[in-house]
């Protein structure tokens, strides 16, 4: 995704909070659904230490977004991501949520 798609899915996309994340979503206006994953530094100043955590995300969301409608998704990591330490344990705590979403439910 483009920085311009990004700020125009942030300001005038639905969105939900997760424990460790924000997630800003629209329908997708191309074919293929666009995803983003932001770890800022207020996550944590280390650049590997973000860099880990968008790897992370981005597996995790690849899997939960695969049998979602088509959906461009904006996903802003929180803080409190630093204590998730596995994958799986990340799918855990998002799975409720995008199950909703799955079922077109205003999360």
């Amino acid at each position: 995704m483009t920085s311009q798609a990004i700020r125009r899915l942030t300001q005038a996309g639905s969105r939900f909070d997760t424990p460790i994340a924000r997630i800003y979503y629209a329908p997708a206006e191309a074919d293929s659904p666009g995803l983003a994953c932001v770890v800022g530094k207020k996550v944590h100043a280390h650049a590997v230490v973000r860099h880990r955590y968008q790897r992370l995300l981005r597996e995790c969301l690849h899997a939960l977004t695969s049998n979602l409608p088509s959906y461009d998704m904006v996903v802003v990591a929180k803080p409190a991501i630093l204590r998730v330490k596995k994958r799986s344990e990340l799918q855990q705590i998002l799975e409720p949520y995008f199950e909703k979403l799955s079922a077109n439910n205003v999360v």
